[in-house]
C-alpha cells in the first residue's frame, strides 16, 4: 500500500483541526467566553491529534498483520500440494 496515505504528519494536523473546530463551535454555541473556549479547543487539538494517530497506528497495524496472514495461507498452500483437497487430489 501507499505510504503517503498513511503520513503521521497529515493526520496529526487533521486530528487537531476536528479538535479544535468542534471544541470551538460547540464552546462557542453554549456561550462560553472567548478565552475559555480557545482554552478549550487548543486542549481539544491535542486530544483530537493523538486520539486520530492512535487510530491511524490501529489501522496500520491491523492492514500489516492481514497482509502476513494472507502471505502465510498463500505460502502453505504452495509448499504442501500433497495436503490439498478438491476434484485433482482425489484418486479412486
Amino acid at each position: 500500500m501507499n505510504q503517503s496515505l498513511f503520513n503521521p504528519k497529515f493526520y496529526l494536523s487533521i486530528g487537531g483541526f476536528l479538535g479544535f473546530s468542534i471544541a470551538l463551535a460547540s464552546g462557542l454555541l453554549a456561550g462560553n467566553e472567548v478565552v475559555i473556549v480557545l482554552r478549550d479547543s487548543s486542549i481539544g487539538c491535542l486530544i483530537g491529534a493523538v486520539l486520530l494517530r492512535r487510530f491511524l497506528s490501529v489501522i496500520q497495524s491491523s492492514i500489516s498483520s492481514a497482509k502476513l496472514e494472507k502471505g502465510k495461507d498463500t505460502d502453505s498452500i504452495d509448499d504442501n500440494p500433497e495436503g490439498a483437497k478438491g476434484p485433482a487430489a482425489v484418486s479412486s
